[in-house]
């Protein structure tokens, strides 16, 4: 896949995580809101379930990790929805890539020793 299309998907990607789990955070607001009416209280305010600024800066850092895993793994992925993933999935990807002791090791498997001790994938 291009790296550029693969960027684009795995920013699309990040965006539909922080969208579900906005989305988690109105359902929530809205059976609270329900409970509320019937039992003839107030009814809660979205901004008990949402905070703009820090919401806003998530969505943005997992825009820019989907496109990041985008471009990382682009020669990996064959398909639209599979760059999606990635992008879906970057914050594990780049986690588990970045506990990696070398880029080798993440693209090999781990280095063992021979039995003539030289280092082998």
């Amino acid at each position: 896949m291009q790296w550029y299309l693969a960027m684009v998907l795995g920013a699309a990607g990040g965006a539909l995580t922080e969208l579900l789990v906005l989305h988690s955070r109105i359902a929530a607001w809205r059976s609270a809101r329900r409970g509320a009416r019937e039992r003839g209280e107030p009814l809660v305010p979205l901004a008990r379930y949402t905070d703009p600024p820090a919401d806003a800066l998530a969505a943005v850092s997992l825009v820019v990790l989907g496109a990041a895993a985008g471009l990382l793994f682009h020669n990996q992925v064959v398909g639209v929805a599979a760059a999606i993933a990635v992008g879906v999935s970057a914050p594990a990807l780049l986690r588990q890539l970045g506990n990696s002791t070398t880029v080798r090791e993440a693209v090999q498997g781990p280095v063992t020793a021979g039995v003539d001790g030289e280092a082998r994938p």
